[in-house]
């Protein structure tokens, strides 16, 4: 494979300030005649990072003012506008539209607010995969991929390209979920569906103005990390901005993945910022690696003694609000409704995917462990 020079261009931004987003991204990718033609007229899909119905501040979901700024450049350009996702959690759309204000964005720029679950789905064979896909992809001519900067309890980390995975509708997300419980399988699947979408990606953004550590992709701590990302090449800015959070970005499976079938080298990734020398100090990034580390090797572990002695679980506490979207998003059916509506994890059906703590709102979900778990896992 031919290897491919990468830009990845990074600023200090201490605030959601629109004039000064507009006038970064303007700078590089609405700038010159060639990008302009490229551009003008198209129709062009703006893909945020909606995953549920979490305010700006909550720092899960992609904030507004950033798909404001795109919007404003493309309607310069007198493009037609999509601005939708595929949320994973069965929380009505409109309330994650309210919540996250992009629905504010939509009625103020008068820009179609699209559910993807909503719409046709369409059926692709990639590399042995039967990838179930959103109709949206095949009718727009390119997507703008507007990610947030947060960790995964699964992935370790979620960047611009897991973001690309709301393509797919809710339900089959759920049930590929089921197919590749652990994130080296799941890992080969995104991959494989990156590889399909990535001619119609204009560019994409990761918004780490405020980003989240500790247990994301919902359930850690907002952090004022006062940057953004952006790149042609989804792979090389999630190496960028995976290495200035503390982790060895080669050792996470997407990342790794991804790279090498864009045929990206880190050592050919350049910037207008020293990102080598920039990591940020002290990200809680610990419980996540941890996690990757015992998910991943959880099925190929001893079967009899260690299962015994090391156990980990995700449980729903005292916390839950009965809304049940962890209940109707499992994608193996774990999750058990009492009579009066109380909710409770099945531990044998459970693949411990992680989707119920990623979509539960109240910080309901805490993963219960082992004497020996709890020194092997950070709490």
């Amino acid at each position: 494979m031919k290897m491919m020079n990468s830009k990845v261009f990074v600023k200090r931004m201490e605030s959601y300030d629109l004039d000064k987003i507009v006038s970064f991204l303007r700078r590089h990718y609405f700038k010159s005649e060639e990008q302009i033609s490229k551009i003008k007229g198209k129709k062009i899909l703006i893909k945020p990072n909606l995953l549920g119905a979490y305010s700006p501040e909550k720092a899960v979901t992609t904030h507004p003012i950033i798909v404001e700024a795109v919007v404003i450049l493309l309607q310069e350009l007198e493009c037609s506008i999509v601005l939708g996702d595929s949320p994973g959690g069965s929380v009505s759309y409109e309330q994650v539209c309210q919540k996250t204000e992009l629905k504010r964005v939509a009625d103020e720029y008068k820009v179609d607010l699209v559910n993807f679950n909503k719409l046709p789905v369409k059926i692709s064979k990639v590399d042995g995969y039967d990838i179930s896909y959103s109709q949206i992809f095949d009718d727009v001519d390119y997507i703008i991929n507007l990610a947030k900067y947060k960790t995964h309890g699964l992935m370790q980390f979620t960047g611009a390209v897991k973001n690309l995975y709301g393509l797919i509708p809710g339900l089959k997300k759920a049930d590929y979920h089921r197919q590749f419980p652990n994130s080296r399988d799941f890992s080969k699947f995104i991959s494989t569906f990156y590889k399909m979408i990535k001619p119609k990606i204009l560019f994409s953004v990761i918004d780490g103005i405020v980003g989240m550590e500790g247990k994301g992709p919902s359930g850690g701590k907002a952090r004022d990390f006062g940057i953004i990302f952006s790149s042609e090449t989804s792979s090389a800015l999630d190496y960028v901005a995976a290495y200035m959070m503390g982790f060895q970005p080669i050792k996470i499976d997407l990342i790794k993945l991804s790279m090498h079938d864009d045929g990206v080298l880190s050592s050919r990734i350049s910037s207008n910022f020293l990102w080598k020398d920039n990591i940020f100090d002290n990200v809680d990034i610990g419980i996540v690696k941890t996690s990757n580390r015992i998910l991943n090797n959880f099925p190929k572990l001893g079967k009899t003694i260690f299962d015994r002695l090391f156990w980990y679980k995700p449980v729903i506490t005292d916390k839950c609000k009965k809304c049940n979207v962890c209940y109707d998003s499992c994608p193996v059916d774990a999750i058990i409704k009492d009579s009066e509506g109380n909710l409770k994890i099945d531990d044998k059906k459970c693949i411990k995917c992680l989707c119920c703590q990623e979509f539960c709102v109240y910080n309901a979900i805490r993963i219960d462990k082992s004497a020996i778990a709890r020194k092997l896992i950070p709490t």
